[in-house]
């Protein structure tokens, strides 16, 4: 069965394409390795993570040392920021919750303390985290932003770096059993670590998209799913490949000129846009976040986008007409060949409710250019702490017993696979072909940003109104002036 890998393997082919870098005064002007701007850059990066493996280890087992039986806090209350994501649930009358209010009830009796989790509604947006920090508050201990929260928190310097509350306070967030360390790379900016990540069974950050495919349809398109397994192996998964069994599964069964059975049922949010060797938002060699939405390879990308869109693939998407909630539940119902699937749809009520067929995997699909496939993240849900806090050491010992108790990578990817109908080989394109190749969606670097390149950009272009070349005219200079607004460039 193959479900897993070592989580060191992990760390070694994930991070390289995570880690970036922006501009902050605040900062010391340590910058990082451009590793996302070019896949390129990816081997080079490897190299240097994997030289680092023995002192993180021995930084771990320092900081491990600060948490012990004998902690004790005075009663000190702990609170959470769950913000109504997945995980977190302290419900006793499920067998999952049980579990996790046991956890809940120890790590108190342990260092006496009191733990609070809490869904904070609006206050992870850009103006309440200002409104705290103005007021010298900090809501929370930790609190769950995006990455359009927490990258302008830390441009700005409203939260703490992660690697300082380590030297400072004991934060143990070397040690990958008390917080994803995939995760913990991606959020590497200007020489720091922003945010922490606790996936495991009772919480999960979501993957980066892919395409979900019917196994039934694609092979009664003439390519097995075994073929199709094969050719993403073979690195031959392409944009041509792709559309060519799409349009095939597109069909009218009952003759009445309308199509009942379709290739496509939705995109992937526009990380199509990053298959063809580079992306639309780059860092150059000086550090500056730019534009590169005219690029050649970024508009063939774009193009693959504008085709994929057409009434002999995909579901109209043009109008607005069918949500794209409503898409995936066709394509759980079987009416779909293909579907632009991210983490948050692996579960119960997604790829777990399929019945009618094997539900397959596969990354988006390359191009010409590229050298890897792409796995954007596209919602990096994870925990900051604000400057503002008022017990830093506190927090610091209670997250690391925390951490300890519910971050387990293992559990995460039995919880995939189990969701996945016991599919070796949707394992497998995880652990070889997903994962590996996973960084940050720096498009979603402010709520603005994300407005633009997804409301706008994308949409132009799925919903045929722009074609490639047009959108990517209209909005790079858009595009450019927001990156030179978040990063202060």
């Amino acid at each position: 069965m193959k479900k897993t890998r070592l989580l060191a393997l992990l760390l070694a082919l994930v991070m390289v394409a995570a880690m970036f870098a922006a501009c902050n005064g605040t900062e010391p002007e340590t910058t990082t390795t451009a590793a996302t701007t070019t896949e390129a850059t990816t081997t080079e990066a490897t190299t240097t993570e994997a030289t680092t493996t023995e002192a993180t280890t021995t930084e771990a087992t320092t900081t491990e040392a600060t948490t012990t039986e004998d902690v004790g806090l005075d009663g000190y209350e702990f609170s959470i920021g769950n913000n109504g994501f997945a995980g977190y649930v302290n419900d006793p009358s499920t067998e999952k919750g049980a579990e996790f209010a046991k956890i809940v009830e120890d790590i108190e009796d342990k260092l006496n303390c009191t733990m609070t989790f809490v869904a904070p509604g609006s206050t992870d947006n850009m103006d309440a985290i200002f409104q705290l920090v103005s007021a010298g508050d900090y809501g929370y201990d930790i609190f769950r932003v995006r990455q359009s929260s927490w990258i302008p928190c830390a441009v700005n310097g409203y939260t703490w770096a992660l690697d300082e509350l380590a030297d400072q306070f004991g934060l143990d967030i070397y040690n990958e059993d008390m917080c994803n360390q995939v995760y913990l790379k991606m959020s590497e900016m200007n020489g720091h670590y922003w945010a922490i990540d606790f996936t495991g069974k009772f919480d999960d950050t979501s993957l980066g998209h892919f395409y979900a495919f019917n196994s039934t349809l694609v092979d009664k398109a003439g390519t097995p799913a075994a073929d199709l397994y094969q050719a993403i192996r073979d690195f031959k998964w392409d944009y041509d490949m792709f559309l060519d069994i799409a349009g095939k599964i597109t069909e009218d069964t009952d003759g009445d000129g309308s199509n009942d059975i379709w290739g496509v049922a939705l995109d992937t949010d526009g990380n199509e846009a990053w298959s063809n060797g580079t992306g639309p938002i780059i860092q150059n060699a000086d550090g500056k976040w730019v534009a590169n939405l005219q690029d050649p390879n970024v508009l063939e990308s774009l193009e693959f986008m504008y085709k994929l869109s057409g009434i002999e693939y995909e579901y109209p998407v043009y109008g607005d007409t069918v949500g794209r909630g409503d898409r995936r539940s066709m394509f759980y119902a079987g009416e779909c060949g293909f579907a632009g699937l991210y983490g948050g749809n692996i579960d119960e009520g997604g790829t777990g409710s399929i019945t009618g067929f094997q539900v397959g995997i596969a990354p988006i699909p390359h191009g010409p250019n590229a050298t890897n496939y792409c796995m954007n993240v596209v919602d990096c849900d994870w925990h900051i702490m604000l400057k503002t806090h008022k017990n830093p050491a506190a927090a610091c010992a209670v997250i690391n017993e925390f951490g300890k108790a519910v971050c387990n990578w293992e559990d995460y990817i039995d919880q995939l696979y189990t969701y996945v109908n016991g599919s070796d080989e949707c394992m497998e394109i995880f652990n070889d072909y997903l994962l590996p190749n996973g960084k940050m969606n720096i498009a979603k670097c402010s709520e603005n940003m994300y407005q633009i390149v997804r409301k706008e950009f994308y949409r132009d272009i799925y919903t045929l109104e722009k074609t490639a070349a047009q959108a990517a005219e209209a909005y790079n200079d858009v595009v450019q002036a927001e990156l030179d607004l978040i990063f202060k460039q």
